[in-house]
């Protein structure tokens, strides 16, 4: 009984081939799959590359955009350097004097008071145009390559720079047509501010003349 049991007993069957999947079935199942998103380019911290973007608080290099646009100019942009207590200082030493001399002498004569209300604002004015504009930094452009005339690059921004420009160690940046880093003006003078820190020299000029001479005309008729 036993040996017609073990003769009935079907025999185990061997497992079944497999067969590699075939190309057209190995491309279906990549269709398939959920398209994984490139990984974003790695973010500058020193914030050198171009855009149009607006910007609040962003630093580039050692210097400060408190808002406005790259490469834009007072008072749509608000762009202060590593310097800005000496900034701060200049403003100060520029408004206190020009206050009392409103509040002091300008009581005595309508002249007095309208010419320093003039020549102080102009000061201010062609100041801050210095002070808080772009200067002219080089940035890091996408089109930009190094075969474009007389540009080379600089190896502590990695950027291309026109000739004309320079590597202020002060502001950590490039700027074109450096003429110098100010510290009054809390950062570089280049060439994008070059003008308006002329301004601001003839304007002081001219305010401190007012003053002085205003002072003593006023004491002296008094």
């Amino acid at each position: 009984m036993a040996d017609v049991e073990q003769g009935s007993a079907t025999t185990p069957r061997s497992p079944r081939e497999v067969r590699p999947p075939t190309p057209e079935q190995i491309r279906a199942a990549r269709n398939k799959l959920p398209e994984t998103p490139a990984a974003p380019p790695p973010k500058d911290p020193r914030n050198l590359d171009y855009d149009e973007h607006c910007h609040c608080c962003l630093r580039v290099g050692a210097t400060w955009l408190i808002c406005g646009k790259k490469r834009g100019r007072w008072p749509l942009q608000w762009f202060v350097g590593p310097d800005w207590c000496c900034m701060l200082c200049t403003y100060t030493l520029v408004l206190v004097p020009t206050v009392a001399f409103i509040i002091f002498i300008g009581e005595h004569h309508w002249a007095a008071r309208y010419g320093a209300v003039l020549t102080g604002g102009a000061t201010l004015v062609a100041f801050s145009s210095a002070a808080c504009s772009d200067p002219g930094v080089i940035y890091r452009e996408a089109s930009q390559t190094g075969n474009e005339g007389d540009v080379h690059s600089c190896r502590r921004c990695d950027v291309i720079r026109p000739h004309e420009a320079r590597h202020c160690y002060e502001c950590q940046v490039c700027i074109d047509d450096l003429d110098h880093h100010c510290p009054w003006t809390g950062k570089c003078i280049g060439k994008r501010t070059l003008f308006a820190f002329h301004a601001f020299l003839i304007c002081l000029s001219v305010h401190i003349l007012f003053v002085v001479v205003g002072a003593i005309v006023v004491f002296a008729v008094k």
